[in-house]
């Protein structure tokens, strides 16, 4: 539909609304698509209209649309299905669950089943997650705050939630708009003539200002599964949500560009004027035109570019400019460009749609043309050219950038119509020939790519970003020593940035090959950056527990039990431990005003968190316990965790702490349990006895059983890129096994140092990008390319941190990497690099008490999954600890800087090392 028929859309909708046809108003709303009423949505949602609700929505999206459209339709039938069952109302709820929320169970079965099993309650308040579920008016209220937000993110109503701004009884006022107007009817054709028979000039349209749009709505957060993370811990936990939580969808106000216009449009358009001889006429402004004046006005500020002023140069005045013509050449069309050459100034190159090409001398009255003996450019007229050059020899005439996105090269000797034509890719605006010394060619894109090209068809050698990210204007100095690139989207300059010869997008004399000018120009970087850039780089080092932030979890500490498994649950309000008792204790942050988001900190002191019925999660220890290894793994929408600890695993409810099942009988026992990443039935067990064991929880059957490892099972990970699972043991051995056959791919042997032996557990993690993996063991960290199953970087304990590893994990961005040693010492890698950039010392975060009785340190570290800089550890003595950098610093230390190979000031004295050793591949 074109933006007039839009614009009448609306000045109808405003007429109805006027007229008070309700109804026939919400329904044009729906059916054009063009505004969605959030004040008639609540109202309908208030009153419980759950089908009206529906069926508006239905105007504007579906529910399988996309992930905020599910989420939305959710919502809606989960309240309507809450309410059923308030009312006690059985045969309802089912026709709901059957009818309404079955289709939600393709993407979330385990979701699904919850809400099944609330019809088995008899008040579903019983279930934890719904205990504060309150009247039905205050739960609407409740469900109406989330639903603004899933609407205001969505991309498909994005530009219809606002109605424009119009005058009152806009669609009357345009239709009697006549001088002298005398309509009787709207069905025939209304003429008026003016007095005296003179015929009413045509009225001058102003440019309206366009109106700032939104920019592109914030996601609601990574997460896993198809519905947008729930503000509280669990799926059904997502169904409480604060009244008055803090909105996650920021707009960004796009401020207008500063318009250059002529001084004698601005006094037009400040003072419009109908013309004198329509009489009579009414000159209608809008609020557009108002706001167009008051940007007009704020244009006279612009940013100025400063330019070295020689120190001497001849006066000039505007007397001195010729005013004779002294020749015209007639080229039978529009010339687009010329150029003079560079040694012979009376040369001129021209381009002009007659003539492909053509040289002429200047002042005189001979032209020497000739057409480009390319029947492509001749015969397309669709081709455009932005402008042409000479080389710096004046032996090539360098561009015809068309809008067929490509440049090309002719060669000028004698005339000649040789042509060389490489592609660019893009539609180009500007080129800029290097001088005589470097034979490249600069050009610049509409997608604001600034490349360098050689003589030849081998593609662009340089590509990097143009100030502005915009098509710009190149300049070179007459010396040859820099060039400036102007960028530039109206008439004025608004940013000049100079290229001088220490700069990197200067090449090197040497262009035979890609390395001679393979570096690109450093993108822009904040002021931050160039502050650590200018100090000399030192190891952070945090020593006192100023220097950080750190909280205790409350009742934790046992120095009877060691922590020995960590984890943060996904949605990151709580932290989950599971002791060497086998007990596993839950710890939740709440919303308050020091913490409204409810999500992990360290400014808050946690709850340890229980359910009513005073249940423990307590697993199945054996009698000789000292042996046993504990292990865990928190299913991805935390609503179970599945343990053990020398004894069965068990299955827990994280609403109630019941055990759902057990499985697994010892022996041999398990030694470390991972969930399949698309499957929550489908989990992957290591053993004891070195082999992993691929088991189905719901039909309680092994589907098959893997073996390669000499040893007990100390690490499992999955890939979904990859397809494949990493198993590490404590043999020292790393195994990649492939998930659709379940066969073994390659496995890798690690080799530990001189004069350590290959013994203790080894960890394995994969990187954000379902590739690298990070494998960990007492005696080194090192990086794996998993695709090709090989090592790519090593470190090995040194200096401050020289004692043995006892676990490391990356941070949920997957830059750092947080590092754990037995003398409580905790170190914050680069996770590309593996140099250490902050080392936390156990004074720190450690009392002073605690450290005198015992040795303390940590034997667990787990990073938190939304704060990159926030990381959770379990102590020896059986105590956690958060921890996060001090309010000034805000981060772990400043990454190593990299200067020409070599690291600047202080280094980690070789702390990585690219492929040190060969490792053993079977």
């Amino acid at each position: 539909m074109s933006s007039l028929s839009r614009e009448l859309v609306f000045l109808i909708l405003q007429f109805l609304e006027e007229e008070k046809f309700k109804e026939s108003v919400h329904r044009l709303e729906q059916e054009s698509g063009f505004f969605f009423n959030m004040k008639y949505f609540e109202e309908k949602a208030l009153g419980g209209e759950w089908d009206e609700v529906e069926k508006y929505l239905s105007g504007f999206t579906k529910v399988d649309d996309n992930r905020y459209s599910m989420k939305i339709f959710f919502e809606i039938r989960k309240q309507k299905y809450l309410e059923a069952l308030d009312r006690h109302d059985r045969a309802k709820a089912v026709e709901i669950l059957v009818r309404d929320l079955k289709v939600f169970s393709t993407f979330n079965e385990e979701l699904y089943k919850e809400i099944t099993q609330l019809l088995t309650l008899e008040n579903f308040r019983e279930n934890e997650q719904l205990s504060k579920y309150g009247d039905t008016k205050s739960a609407r209220s409740i469900m109406l705050v989330e639903l603004k937000k899933l609407i205001e993110a969505n991309p498909l109503f994005r530009d219809k939630l606002g109605f424009p701004t119009l005058k009152a009884s806009r669609l009357r006022t345009l239709i009697n708009q006549r001088p002298n107007p005398d309509i009787k009817t709207l069905f025939t054709d209304h003429s008026c003539s003016p007095p005296n028979g003179a015929r009413a000039p045509t009225p001058v349209t102003l440019p309206v200002a366009a109106v700032a749009k939104p920019s592109t709505y914030a996601p609601l957060g990574a997460h896993v599964g198809p519905f947008p993370p729930a503000a509280n811990a669990t799926a059904l936990a997502g169904w409480m949500v604060n009244a008055n939580p803090p909105s996650t969808v920021q707009s960004s106000v796009v401020a207008a560009s500063s318009l250059s216009v002529p001084p004698n449009q601005v006094s037009v358009l400040k003072h419009p004027r109908t013309p004198s001889n329509a009489l009579g006429m009414i000159d209608y402004q809008s609020t557009d035109h108002e706001q167009l004046k008051k940007r007009l006005r704020s244009s006279q500020s612009v940013d100025e570019a400063t330019y070295p002023v020689p120190t001497q140069q001849a006066s000039w005045s505007l007397e001195d400019l010729p005013r004779t013509v002294a020749c015209t050449m007639h080229q039978g069309s529009t010339v687009t460009s010329m150029d003079f050459h560079p040694s012979h100034h009376t040369l001129l190159a021209a381009f002009s749609a007659a003539f492909a090409c053509c040289t002429m001398t200047a002042f005189s009255a001979t032209i020497a043309a000739y057409q480009i003996n390319d029947a492509a450019i001749v015969k397309d007229s669709s081709i455009s050219v932005s402008r042409i050059a000479w080389s710096p020899d004046g032996n090539l005439i360098v561009g015809f950038k068309c809008i067929k996105h490509d440049m090309r090269l002719n060669e000028h000797r004698e005339f000649s119509s040789n042509v060389k034509h490489f592609v660019a890719k893009e539609l180009g605006t500007d080129i800029l020939v290097f001088n005589s010394t470097f034979q490249f060619i600069f050009s610049t894109a509409v997608d604001g790519k600034i490349k360098a090209w050689l003589y030849d068809n081998m593609g662009s050698r340089v590509d990097y970003d143009a100030p502005g990210l915009w098509c710009t204007t190149m300049l070179y100095s007459a010396d040859g020593s820099s060039s400036a690139v102007v960028t530039s989207i109206s008439p004025v300059v608004s940013k000049v940035e100079r290229v001088d010869r220490s700069s990197p997008a200067r090449p090197p004399p040497i262009i035979n090959g890609v390395e001679s000018i393979a570096r690109g120009i450093e993108k822009p970087r904040n002021l931050e950056e160039v502050s650590d850039k200018a100090k000399p780089w030192e190891l952070t080092e945090i020593v006192n527990p100023v220097q950080c932030r750190a909280v205790t979890m409350p009742e934790g500490t046992d120095s009877a039990c060691k922590v020995a498994r960590l984890l943060y649950t996904n949605s990151g309000v709580g932290i989950l431990a599971l002791g060497s008792n086998g007990v596993q204790k839950l710890w939740k942050w709440g919303r308050s005003e020091q913490n409204p988001g409810g999500k992990a900190t360290t400014s808050v002191v946690p709850q340890h968190w229980h359910p009513s019925n005073g249940l423990l999660m307590t697993n199945d220890v054996p009698e000789n316990s000292e042996e046993a290894v504990p292990c865990i793994a928190l299913s991805k929408n935390d609503s179970y965790v599945m343990s053990a600890c020398g004894g069965k695993v068990s299955l827990f409810n994280m609403m109630n702490f019941k055990v759902m099942t057990t499985f697994m009988q010892p022996p041999p026992a398990s030694t470390f349990l991972a969930f399949h990443p698309q499957d929550n039935n489908i989990i992957a067990v290591g053993m004891e006895d070195s082999t992993i064991q691929i088991y189905n929880v719901r039909v309680d059957e092994v589907k098959t059983k893997l073996k390669g490892h000499q040893k007990r099972i100390t690490g499992l990970a999955f890939s979904t890129s990859l397809n494949i699972l990493v198993s590490s043991g404590a043999d020292a051995q790393v195994i990649f096994w492939n998930t659709d056959t379940w066969e073994k791919r390659k496995s890798v042997t690690i080799q530990p140092p001189a004069g350590k032996a290959p013994i203790g557990d080894t960890r394995v993690q994969f990187h954000s990008d379902q590739v690298r993996l990070l494998v960990c063991h007492e005696t080194q960290l090192a990086l794996y390319d998993a695709a090709k199953v090989e090592r790519i970087r090593q470190w090995v304990p040194q200096d401050v941190l020289s004692l043995p590893i006892s676990c490391a994990v990356y941070s949920c961005n997957s830059q750092l990497i947080y590092a754990t040693f037995t003398d409580g010492n905790i170190g914050v890698f680069d996770a590309d690099s593996l140099r250490l950039r902050c080392r936390i010392a156990p004074s720190a975060y450690i009392s002073q008490a605690s450290s005198n009785s015992q040795t303390v340190y940590p034997l667990v570290v787990a990073a938190h999954p939304q704060e990159p800089n926030q990381l959770g550890v379990g102590l020896t003595d059986g105590s956690i600890k958060v921890i996060e950098p001090s309010e000034t610093e805000r981060k772990w230390g400043v990454a190593v800087p990299v200067d020409n190979g070599t690291e600047n000031s202080r280094t980690a004295t070789s702390s990585a090392t690219n492929n040190p050793t060969p490792e053993q591949l079977q």
